[in-house]
């Protein structure tokens, strides 16, 4: 079964949004928090409902096996200090499997830039200029 058949459309949005945020600058509060973890964040994301977002929340966590620092206690306290959630590798890669598995993630062919965005085909980084699937 697909990551896209198990994932609800509201956990895909809310992880596609969170990636493109992190992958593009991350602008605290612009909506998330760089000092937040993905869990924490979900508040942050979008105008749904409260209940929209305990179900994102509650998937998450049965993602994560109910662990509250799934990437790492000591790795999460340290990024809190520091501001840096959204760069933590581990973080970065289990987001970019999801949606690669889910059919939102595209990659390209000769480096390892990748995107939610359709509409990119060539890979924006001057030095490579690959083709983006």
């Amino acid at each position: 079964m697909s990551a896209k058949s198990t994932m609800s459309p509201d956990l895909i949005a809310f992880l596609k949004a969170w990636y493109h945020w992190a992958t593009n600058g991350a602008p605290h509060r612009e909506p998330f928090r760089r000092n937040d973890g993905l869990c924490d964040n979900v508040w942050k994301w979008g105008d749904g409902s409260k209940a929209q977002k305990y179900e994102v929340h509650d998937a998450l966590a049965d993602m994560f096996g109910g662990r509250w620092f799934p990437f790492g206690e000591e790795n999460y306290d340290a990024r809190y200090e520091a501001s840096t959630q959204h760069e933590c590798p581990k973080r970065l890669a289990w987001v970019r499997e999801r949606l690669f598995e889910a059919g939102e993630l595209r990659n390209c062919n000769d480096c390892d830039f990748s995107t939610t965005e359709k509409d990119v085909t060539v890979c924006p980084d001057r030095a490579c200029r690959g083709s983006v699937a």
